[in-house]
């Protein structure tokens, strides 16, 4: 029975891979995410691949045909469980933002979590050994709070000379989104918050998290400063 490629559900024999995604696999544009699944590599500076959709019957998502529907067969069949975020610039292109925005992503530990990025972050986390909490509540004053994506209760890092440190509260916030003006409001309106409170904060970012997410948060839980918003981009 002839396979269907798992990136754009073309025809590709015996192999997961169609003849052009081999290709690309074989220059380094196709690659294996953590999870063992075959994926497009996505670019240093940008975190998704703009898509034509000028031309009648294509689909938003790849660019394929789509026989007059939004999104072609294999996208749909993809997507059609998961709640995406998509960027549509002049009409005439589209981005893939986030592939799981508001999903339903559960983690080993139970959580439940909105993106596959956020998702990589709390089985990081759970691996290590680290108590955290997903999006527990932090209060501005009397009557408002905000909820950063993760908190990290009493964390002890081993200093210089390898010994542990007092144990301090960590809120770790991804930010995974770019080019959204709200979203960037909202990143920029949180960070005077905890800039004003003395909030010790770590701030993540896509192209960290899908390049060496295992790199990226030793680096960050071992050089932090206390009472600051670290790593702000």
């Amino acid at each position: 029975m002839t396979k269907k490629c798992v990136i754009c559900g073309e025809p590709s024999g015996m192999y997961p891979l169609c003849k052009k995604h081999m290709e690309m696999k074989n220059n380094g544009q196709v690659i294996k995410n953590e999870k063992g699944e075959w994926i497009i590599k996505q670019k240093e500076d940008d975190e998704s691949c703009e898509v034509d959709i000028t031309k009648e019957n294509t689909c938003i998502i790849c660019g394929k045909e789509s026989n007059g529907y939004h999104l072609c067969k294999a996208c749909y069949a993809k997507y059609k469980n998961k709640k995406i975020l998509i960027r549509i610039a002049n009409c005439a292109k589209s981005e893939l933002l986030d592939e799981e925005y508001e999903g339903n992503c559960r983690c080993g530990d139970g959580h439940i979590v909105k993106s596959g990025q956020e998702a990589r972050i709390d089985e990081y986390l759970f691996n290590k050994g680290i108590s955290h909490a997903y999006e527990a509540s932090y209060a501005i004053d009397a009557e408002h709070k905000i909820h950063p994506d993760f908190f990290l209760p009493n964390y002890i890092r081993i200093g210089a000379d390898g010994k542990a440190e007092e144990p301090v509260n960590i809120y770790i916030e991804h930010f995974g989104i770019k080019g959204n003006k709200k979203y960037e409001e909202m990143k920029e309106w949180k960070k005077q918050i905890y800039e004003k409170n003395n909030v010790t904060v770590i701030c993540t970012y896509g192209d960290e998290i899908n390049q060496d997410i295992n790199g990226t948060l030793d680096q960050k839980l071992k050089f932090f400063e206390k009472g600051k918003v670290n790593f702000y981009k």
